[in-house]
């Protein structure tokens, strides 16, 4: 596919002052980017010593919660801009519906919809949100916060807008509408929309971010506006020229599970992606240089509810979070664990154990979670893994917050829009359309 030249959207933004609130020792000791005892050490990150922070994260006080600055999407939302939207005033063709509904732009995020975090470059990525009947934009979205400042930038706009259509014109075989097409075209199982770019989806947690690669939608589906399973699978996001790059669809994977409420992990070691799906499904994995789908095992597992994996760094294994349990995948064998926890931490509600913030922090050496429940919204907790990884059981602990007070998470979770960085030393959280990106800062 030919590609196109594009505007980048972006938009002023302004900090604002954190209030500073005295910092308190966290009762662990375990020093910043260390390896803990199993030696689970850091996932990606620089190398040496710790490049300067930006100017609001030297704002921020230890163990406390800051907006950084007041950036939002919806500053830049393409629907409000004729620049991208032909049939300004009116909503967007990606907002539209074939019967004459329209979409909200909130969904974008909201409806189970995840991000992903380059820890190399500093970007905060929501690389393909909406989806099923919430929401027919497939535009990215990026924000540095290796910036003094940081500003959401839109790379790429989504499809039907008026850059495409300049450079493009109508893709044949697409019905008009207004003055783009329509994008509700009884096309899910196509993956794609008429100009070949592929369909807004609910991403879950099958987004990851891969140094040298990009962002990867692992496994596309719940398409707008039909959850039928896409036929294209997986998906590569070209930096440099702001554009997806179809890459495989396997044939050979019997168990793959269900698309909706799947989820995928990035393991550096191997230069692949691991993906679980939803219902009776069984580990699989991508490698990033060759593109070749396996499957670990021909066995498979129920996993009800959400998931969430999570790469163990220098361990070969990934931990499932599901509904009801955790388990541990060995990624040489394909055997699968369950483990037990002991402690007071976060605990499933309503389906939603699987939706919750979660990331491996090598700092802490153990996993964080941010439930996210309306009322206790600063709260975090810790799971760190027994001496044994499999037979030992993992302890729950409250982490210590001195400050701030983030707003609560949507009612269709989090997922990854939840992530740690190593350089910053702290949590990055992101809530809708109209927030700014939150930080927990651990030091």
């Amino acid at each position: 596919m030919t590609m196109s030249r594009r505007t980048w959207l972006s938009a002023a933004a302004a900090m604002v002052t954190h209030a500073t609130v005295s910092a308190q020792t966290h009762t662990r000791s375990i020093p910043p980017g260390a390896a803990d005892e199993h030696g689970l050490g850091s996932r990606v990150g620089p190398k040496g010593a710790r490049p300067e922070w930006p100017r609001w994260r030297r704002a921020m006080a230890a163990q406390t919660w800051a907006p950084i600055g007041n950036s939002t999407l919806a500053a830049i939302n393409p629907a409000h801009s004729p620049a991208y939207n032909l049939d300004y005033p009116d909503a967007p063709v990606w907002q539209r519906r074939e019967h004459g509904g329209v979409t909200s732009d909130q969904a974008v995020i909201a409806p189970w919809c995840g991000a992903v975090w380059d820890e190399d470059g500093g970007n905060f990525w929501l690389p393909l949100g909406g989806g099923h009947g919430d929401y027919g934009g497939n535009e990215s979205y990026k924000i540095c916060l290796y910036d003094d400042y940081p500003t959401w930038t839109m790379p790429k706009p989504p499809s039907g807008s008026k850059q495409y259509i300049d450079a493009e014109g109508i893709p044949s075989g697409a019905t008009r509408l207004g003055k783009s097409y329509l994008l509700d075209d009884h096309k899910e199982a196509s993956g794609v929309y008429a100009d070949g770019r592929p369909r807004a989806t609910h991403s879950y947690n099958k987004a990851i971010y891969a140094p040298g690669v990009g962002p990867v939608m692992v496994k596309l589906g719940g398409t707008f506006v039909d959850v039928t399973d896409s036929s294209k699978w997986t998906w590569r996001y070209d930096e440099a020229a702001n554009e997806w790059q179809f890459k495989v669809t396997p044939t050979d994977i019997h168990w793959p599970g269900l698309t909706d409420g799947a989820a995928a992990c990035y393991d550096p070691a191997r230069h692949c992606a691991y993906w679980l799906g939803h219902g009776g499904a069984t580990l699989c994995r991508v490698d990033l240089k060759t593109w070749q789908w396996s499957q670990l095992t021909s066995s498979h597992v129920y996993h009800g509810g959400s998931l969430k994996l999570i790469n163990l760094p220098g361990q070969d294994k990934v931990l499932e979070i599901n509904l009801t349990e955790m388990a541990v995948w060995n990624c040489a064998t394909g055997a699968r664990t369950v483990i037990s926890t002991t402690g007071s931490g976060a605990t499933p509600v309503n389906a939603q154990f699987g939706e919750y913030g979660w990331d491996w922090c090598p700092t802490l050496g153990c996993v964080v979670c941010w439930p996210g429940h309306a009322g206790t919204t600063a709260t975090l907790y810790t799971l760190t893994p027994g001496r044994n990884l499999l037979t030992d059981p993992w302890k729950w602990e409250a982490l210590t917050v001195a400050g701030g007070t983030p707003p609560a998470a949507t009612a269709q979770g989090t997922y990854g829009r939840f992530a740690y960085s190593s350089r910053l030393n702290g949590f990055m959280m992101l809530n809708s359309r109209s927030d700014p990106v939150w930080f927990f800062a651990l030091e």
